[in-house]
């Protein structure tokens, strides 16, 4: 086995290609029904995450989300449901 592995994604533009793909909802490498996938919540119970990052661990795991935000957990991470609300510093 070599080193890199053959099709290791390890480049800015292989990222690049998958980011135009999210963005483009689907293409060569990701299908739509793949990306749809990705961002759709894979809990059977969407409220046992927001349990989590509101509940006694949010100083730890919800320092992400503005309290009370709206979140679900997809196949690769948390997907917030709603825009971050603007802070000017």
């Amino acid at each position: 086995m070599g080193f890199p592995a053959k099709d290791c994604c390890s480049a800015t533009s292989d990222y690049a290609k998958l980011f135009r793909q999210f963005l483009a909802e689907g293409g060569e490498i990701l299908k739509k029904e793949s990306i749809n996938e990705i961002m759709t919540s894979q809990l059977v119970d969407p409220n046992y995450f927001l349990g989590v990052i509101n509940g006694p661990v949010r100083a730890h795991l919800g320092q992400t989300w503005p309290e009370g935000a709206q979140v679900m957990f997809g196949l690769s991470s948390s997907i917030k449901l709603e825009d971050f609300p603007w802070q000017e510093e």
